[in-house]
């Protein structure tokens, strides 16, 4: 139990709990229906890839810890867990994370978690102690778990549905057929049907014409 305790401490699992509430924000603000197991996937997805992101953190600032008084009775600075074991640990749950968010859920979730555990620890770990600027680009990596709940939503999802029966193109269909016969179809939307123009007076054939000319002339007295 001890031996859980640290890494649990090693992750700091409460602000993995914060994360985990923030990127669950982010989810049901933008989710049109609430999926469970999407969302459960998310959670354990981001949960494993913000533990490795702490973790890994100790382990870069871990003599640095040592030194202060209120980080030297932190796992990694207290002896109670070695640095080679808290960099596999820790490398091991981010990636795992990491590819758990882009199979379970969609690689653009994974990449913004991704870009969280790089930007927190190559960026804002080491400019802590050169610029005040780390606390705005701190807030950065801070800001992003919403935004994975956000793009977990709405992002294309692993099990894409088929379309409905009535609208699926034909298999045999091509392309140009399937684009003109919608193009035909918008444009006989568009404009009203005309109405069939009135049908006009049939014109006489020659031979009737010139039979009836013949026996008006052969008539006697049609003439007066």
């Amino acid at each position: 139990m001890t031996a859980v305790r640290d890494y649990l401490e090693l992750s700091k699992a409460r602000i993995v709990l914060m994360v985990l509430v923030t990127t669950a924000a982010g989810y049901l603000f933008a989710a049109k229906k609430i999926d469970v197991g999407l969302l459960v996937n998310m959670l354990v997805g981001t949960a494993l890839v913000a533990a490795g992101t702490n973790a890994l953190n100790q382990y870069v600032e871990r003599e640095h810890d040592a030194k202060m008084r209120r980080t030297r009775l932190r796992p990694l600075p207290a002896g109670r867990i070695a640095p080679r074991d808290a960099l596999l640990f820790a490398s091991a749950i981010a990636v795992i994370g990491t590819l758990y968010l882009g199979l379970a859920v969609n690689w653009t979730t994974a990449l913004l978690g991704a870009f969280t555990l790089t930007s927190y620890i190559f960026v804002y770990t080491p400019l802590k102690r050169r610029s005040t600027a780390c606390t705005i680009i701190g807030a950065i990596p801070g800001a992003i778990p919403p935004l994975m709940g956000w793009t977990a939503a709405t992002g294309p999802s692993r099990t894409p549905t088929a379309p409905p029966r009535r609208v699926r193109p034909s298999a045999t269909a091509s392309p140009y057929s399937s684009s003109a016969c919608c193009l035909r179809f918008s444009a006989s939307a568009a404009s009203p049907t005309p109405s069939p123009p009135r049908s006009a007076a049939r014109p006489s054939s020659p031979r009737a014409s010139s039979s009836a000319a013949s026996a008006r002339t052969a008539t006697p007295g049609a003439s007066s």
